[in-house]
Parts: C-alpha cells; sequence; structure tokens
C-alpha cells in the first residue's frame, strides 16, 4: 500500500458491481 492500493480498488469495485447486479435482480 504504497503506490496506490489495486486490491481496495478491486474490492470496492467487485462490491458495487456485484450489489447492483443482484440489486436490480
Amino acid at each position: 500500500m504504497a503506490t496506490g492500493p489495486p486490491f481496495f480498488v478491486s474490492i470496492l469495485s467487485y462490491n458495487y458491481n456485484h450489489q447492483g447486479s443482484h440489486r436490480r435482480g
């Protein structure tokens, strides 16, 4: 976590996408 946390971004994006898709079922 020095030059940008790619893991955090991936988790956020995945969570957002998953929730949106699931909520819109």
